[in-house]
C-alpha cells in the first residue's frame, strides 16, 4: 500500500489500512491515526452507524437488520408467518411476532381471556375452560313408585349439558326449560328404588350432589 510498518502503517498485512485510507465505520483504524471509527456515531451500540445505515440510533432494536412483523387488525402484536427485514418501520408492521391471531384485534398475548367459547383470546395455546357451577336446586322421589324429580341450575346454562346420576350410575340427561330459567330431570325408579344420592355433572365440569 505504499506505507512502511516501521513508519506508518499500522497494519502492514491489510493494504486498505494506512495513513491514506478513508476512515469507514468497521471497528477498525483505517487511516491509522489512533482513534477508531471517528466521525461515525453508534449510540445504541447496536453495532450501526446514524451516519451510515442506522435510521434510529437511540433503539438498538432498530437497524437495517430488523425483523418487521405484519399487524393486520392493528393490536400492536405482529404475525410471525409475514415478515420483512428493513430499517425503517413499514406501515401496518411492528417489532412484535406473538399474535396468534392477526385477523382479530381481540386476541393477543395478554388480552383478557372468555372462558368456554373455544377461542384463545390471550395466546397461550388454549381457551379458558371454567368449571361450571352446578346447583341442585330441588330433587325428590316418591317412595310409592319411584318418581324421581330434579331441578338444577347451571352457571353457564343453557350451553351445557347436565347429566343425572343416582348412586353412582348415569340415568340420563337434564333439560333445560327456558320459561323456568333450570334444568329439569324426571324418570320412574320403580317401588322402592328411590336413590340415597343424586348428583348432576355439568359437561364443563362441575358437579352438585343432593
Amino acid at each position: 500500500d505504499g506505507y512502511a510498518a516501521e513508519v506508518d502503517d499500522c497494519d502492514d498485512t491489510n493494504a486498505a489500512v494506512n495513513p491514506g485510507a478513508t476512515e469507514v465505520f468497521d471497528g477498525v483504524d483505517n487511516n491509522c491515526n489512533g482513534t477508531i471509527d471517528e466521525g461515525f456515531t453508534d449510540a445504541d451500540l447496536d453495532g450501526y452507524a446514524a451516519e451510515v445505515d442506522d435510521c434510529d440510533d437511540t433503539n438498538a432494536a432498530v437497524n437495517p437488520a430488523t425483523t418487521w412483523y405484519q399487524d393486520s387488525d392493528s393490536d400492536g402484536y405482529g404475525n410471525a408467518v409475514v415478515s420483512v427485514v428493513q430499517c425503517l418501520q413499514p406501515v401496518g408492521y411492528v417489532l412484535d411476532n406473538t399474535d396468534c391471531d392477526d385477523g382479530d384485534n381481540t386476541v393477543y398475548p395478554g388480552a383478557t381471556e372468555i372462558p368456554n367459547n373455544g377461542i384463545d383470546e390471550d395466546c397461550d395455546g388454549s381457551d379458558l375452560v371454567d368449571l361450571d357451577v352446578v346447583t341442585i336446586t330441588e330433587a325428590s322421589c316418591g317412595s310409592r313408585r319411584g318418581n324421581l324429580k330434579v331441578y338444577a341450575t347451571s352457571g353457564v346454562q343453557p350451553g351445557v349439558i347436565l347429566t343425572v346420576f343416582v348412586d353412582g350410575s348415569e340415568i340420563g340427561d337434564m333439560i333445560f326449560k327456558k320459561k323456568q330459567q333450570r334444568y329439569v330431570f324426571k324418570t320412574r325408579l320403580g317401588q322402592g328404588n328411590c336413590p340415597a344420592e343424586v348428583t348432576v355433572i355439568s359437561s364443563n365440569g362441575g358437579s352438585d350432589t343432593w
